[in-house]
């Protein structure tokens, strides 16, 4: 199903098969997003939950000048980030971020995991929007309502500072292939 203005309608008016749609289609990268954000899989599935019900709940003011990944990420970031101050101000301050949450098996190597929990949210939030999620460049501007250029610098020093930990932790440069 193409996501066109027809397809925003549908949304709009709560059409179960383009609701379905959506939900599939996101549902997986909401998880992964809310899991590498929080380290817990109880506040994943509730982040994705809520911020669904939350799209859905304001549809038509949040698709009027957004696409509806914008849309929807920029709300799963906002529930994410609300989240996340209410658990620090509960625990004085501190996010228990729980990296035994990634011992059996995570998408990402470990190393990455514990650098990303020490980050902070919003360094966190960025990357993982756009290299876990694999969200494009204009899906960001809108979330974060910053012109391209603004958005490649703010990625450029994410990625820098994500590579500067793990250089202190072993060698994860690519080798091989075509540059």
């Amino acid at each position: 199903m193409e996501q066109n203005e027809e397809f925003k309608k549908g949304l709009i008016k709560g059409d179960v098969e383009t609701c379905e749609y959506l939900i599939d289609s996101f549902c997986d990268k909401a998880y992964s997003f809310a899991l590498y954000y929080f380290g817990d899989r109880f506040l994943a599935e509730e982040a994705v939950r809520q911020s669904f019900a939350a799209f859905f709940a304001d549809a038509a003011a949040l698709l009027a000048d957004n696409t509806p990944a914008g849309a929807y990420f920029a709300v799963l970031k906002s529930w994410c980030d609300g989240k996340y101050n209410e658990k620090r101000k509960e625990n004085g301050g501190v996010y228990p971020y729980e990296l035994k949450a990634f011992e059996d098996k995570a998408a990402l190597p470990y190393e990455i995991i514990k650098i990303l929990s020490e980050m902070n949210r919003k360094e966190r939030a960025l990357l993982l929007l756009a290299d876990v999620v694999g969200l494009k460049r204009t899906v960001l501007c809108e979330i974060y309502g910053v012109d391209p250029d603004a958005m490649s610098t703010a990625l450029s020093v994410c990625r820098d500072s994500l590579k500067e930990k793990l250089s202190a932790v072993g060698d994860f440069t690519v080798k091989g292939g075509d540059v």
